[in-house]
């Protein structure tokens, strides 16, 4: 896995050298450089969705005993995503009812995505908690 610390330290810089870039147009040019920075965040954002979808793959198959993890885990997502799915609503707020992307269907893909972060942010607590009193009474 050093490939992955060689693409996580590159999009670090990438992420450095674009907030150097969009310091200095702001103060030179009286631009925010909104057009450039929408597309760099893009870029990136299709980067590392890439890499987070690539070497898990390529880990499972060189370690096909932690396959059976990866797949849990994959699966545990799922679930969250569907419960919170199953959770949201449907409903427009009038504050965005004119707004062109704005539908009953991506309003609820929108909540249960919302839900599924609340899910995991609580299980993440839940974890976190759980192991530093168990490694309190060891």
């Amino acid at each position: 896995m050093k490939y992955f610390k060689a693409v996580l330290y590159t999009l670090v810089l990438l992420v450095c050298v674009y907030l150097v870039y969009a310091i200095y147009v702001s103060d030179t040019q009286g631009d925010n450089g909104a057009g450039f920075g929408i597309t760099v965040i893009f870029i990136l954002g299709a980067l590392s969705i890439g890499v987070a979808v690539i070497f898990p793959v390529v880990y499972m198959f060189t370690h096909p005993k932690s396959a059976v993890r990866t797949l849990i885990g994959v699966g545990l997502v799922l679930a969250l995503f569907g419960i919170g799915y199953a959770l949201s609503g449907n409903e427009i707020l009038l504050a965005y009812e004119d707004v062109n992307f704005t539908s009953a269907k991506g309003s609820k893909l929108i909540g249960g995505s919302l839900i599924m972060m609340y899910l995991m942010i609580a299980a993440v607590i839940a974890v976190t908690v759980y192991a530093e009193v168990k490694s309190l009474f060891k």
